[in-house]
């Protein structure tokens, strides 16, 4: 888990001043200008002319506050996608059908890293379905961090979510004291116009769709148990800086590594019946999928194939997730 962008989250909120009088309104102290730099108002916000928050500073801390608190006490699992060879499309339109979208937890923390963002979601199920369709609710809130500008997302709002299927969604933002800064415009069928803020939600489900597919397919992943700090929220006032924050412990989490090709060695002595002799170079074969009798599929062990005096095909991976 990055623990860093972690850290950062759970002590935003004492960054966050509050002004004592009317005449403190327009705070500017270390803390209110290093909190600048770290937020990023999302272009579906409305902004004042410099394009700084509306958001009033009493609320943003509490909601960061809440935010936090409750990251701390959620179980939770971290998936890096740096340098991931992942699914095809063609592998994922297959599964896609037999997909079940759901929370592990009543309240579940995922955090996903790639090279350019580190997601950090919060999941929350409290049984809730939908009236009509009598859909589970999965309620969902994302602050992403961008790691070239060192600064989050601005979004804590909540969305709630029904998942249909093969992995299409309906999502409607909920009532909060953020939620009135947000553009809602709609169409003739009620569903909202803005590409940013759509693009900002199907980034956070595909996240979420991304650790669905580890859990229920576990041959393409390994998993791990990391232990760390116990998920208790401890509100301890802290120094804001890199070296202080990067040496707090590590909560106890769930790493799941993508494991395409087995952590088999690119050359081995071993033969087998998969190794076709004459012909091929001698290479490895990543996991795929094979249709079970039942019409299920299930993905088929990484193997070896060809013969070395054809020459020998090296693929490093350490493509964890």
């Amino acid at each position: 888990m990055n623990n860093l962008v972690l850290q950062k989250i759970l002590h935003l909120h004492q960054l966050v001043e509050t002004p004592k009088s009317d005449i403190d309104k327009e705070l500017d102290t270390p803390k209110s200008r290093a909190l600048a730099k770290l937020l990023q108002v999302p272009t579906y916000f409305s902004t004042d002319a410099d394009g700084t928050t509306l958001i009033p500073n009493v609320e943003m801390k509490a909601m960061l506050k809440s935010f936090a608190q409750t990251i701390s006490q959620a179980s939770k699992f971290y998936i890096d996608k740096r340098n991931t060879e992942f699914l095809t499309d063609k592998e994922f339109e297959t599964i896609e059908s037999d997909l079940k979208i759901y929370a592990p937890y009543r309240s579940t923390f995922l955090q996903v890293e790639d090279d350019e963002y580190v997601y950090n979601i919060l999941c929350f199920d409290d049984g809730d379905i939908t009236k009509d369709t009598k859909e589970p609710v999965l309620m969902m809130t994302m602050l992403a961090y961008v790691k070239e500008d060192d600064c989050f997302v601005l979004d804590i709002n909540g969305y709630s979510f029904t998942f249909h299927e093969g992995s299409t969604y309906t999502f409607w933002l909920m009532d909060s004291p953020m939620s009135k800064f947000v553009d809602t415009s709609v169409d003739i069928n009620n569903r909202y116009t803005n590409k940013a803020l759509n693009y900002f939600v199907e980034c956070m489900s595909s996240q979420w769709i991304t650790l669905m597919i580890l859990l229920q397919y576990p041959q393409i992943s390994d998993s791990k148990n990391v232990k760390g700090r116990s998920n208790l929220w401890l509100d301890i006032k802290s120094k804001f800086t890199t070296s202080v924050l990067r040496a707090k412990p590590n909560f106890q989490h769930k790493q799941l590594k993508i494991n395409m090709y087995g952590n088999q060695p690119a050359q081995s002595n071993n033969t087998n019946n998969n190794i076709r002799s004459i012909g091929t170079a001698f290479h490895s074969v990543r996991k795929h999928l094979r249709k079970l009798h039942n019409g299920k599929h299930t993905f088929v062990k990484a193997h070896f194939r060809g013969a070395k005096e054809h020459g020998i095909i090296t693929k490093d991976y350490e493509i964890k997730t």
